[in-house]
């Protein structure tokens, strides 16, 4: 998911966008066949699926039985750097659409003052900083006796809103097919007209599953009213500058 966000990123701040598009989808496609597919391919090998235990990671299983006894210890650390990484990535990508709400916004707008700006370095330097200090809500967070739960929340809206973002997106993507503005030369989707709507099916399907379990009711909700509340509020934005055009 990750990695389509950051193709998102290049194509909109690329002038040549089909090309751009091309090769991050062939970069992001080339990283992931083999460091996650590739590894669970692996594992699959040495130890069968169904002799996996739910308690126990299978990387350290497989560590275990090549004779590492120090796996658990490894595998840590290597979930923690990653974590760091992926940490990395997700503040700045997220700065960058940041800044990229902030320059669609009129330039008498606080939010375009401050945060439309590029630094020296050529990065949104303000809007990666504003994401990043978003990041101390966690050790507030951590404050509370509810840990697990506040976790399952957080995680559970964030995971939910993807569902509702991919959902959006594939409807979009069909409208542009139908729209004027669709560029035949560009980098096509086969058979999408069997496959989105499939594809919106299956998310559909997985969404309303998740009001049958407990434990993701709280994060599906909060999911459709973030969405209702900020897509109500970009709804209203748009029909203003659509009016403001018009006159």
């Amino acid at each position: 998911m990750h990695g389509h966000l950051n193709v998102l990123i290049g194509i909109h701040q690329s002038r040549s966008s089909c090309l751009i598009y091309v090769i991050k989808f062939v970069q992001v496609i080339s990283c992931n066949l083999p460091f996650y597919i590739g590894a669970l391919v692996v594992i699959m090998i040495i130890i069968p699926w169904t002799s996996l235990s739910a308690n126990s990671s299978p990387f350290v299983q497989v560590f275990k039985l090549a004779g590492f006894p120090a796996a658990a210890a490894t595998i840590n650390f290597v979930v923690l750097t990653s974590a760091a990484s992926a940490l990395n990535s997700c503040i700045f990508s997220a700065g960058r659409h940041f800044y990229q709400l902030a320059t669609e916004v009129s330039k008498s707008s606080w939010m375009y003052k401050m945060f439309a700006n590029i630094s020296s370095s050529g990065v949104p330097a303000a809007a990666i900083a504003f994401t990043a200090s978003l990041v101390l809500i966690t050790p507030i967070m951590s404050l509370t006796t509810a840990i697990s739960s506040v976790f399952t929340i957080v995680t559970g809206v964030s995971s939910d809103m993807y569902i509702i973002v991919y959902t959006l997106t594939l409807v979009a993507h069909r409208r542009y097919r139908a729209s004027a503005d669709f560029l035949p030369n560009g980098f096509i989707m086969p058979w999408y007209k069997i496959t989105s709507p499939l594809t919106i099916l299956f998310f559909g399907i997985i969404f309303i599953s998740l009001f049958f379990i407990p434990e993701d009711i709280v994060g599906a909700i909060g999911a459709i009213c973030w969405t209702i509340v900020f897509g109500g509020i970009e709804f209203v934005r748009q029909g203003k500058m659509n009016l403001n055009n018009t006159n």
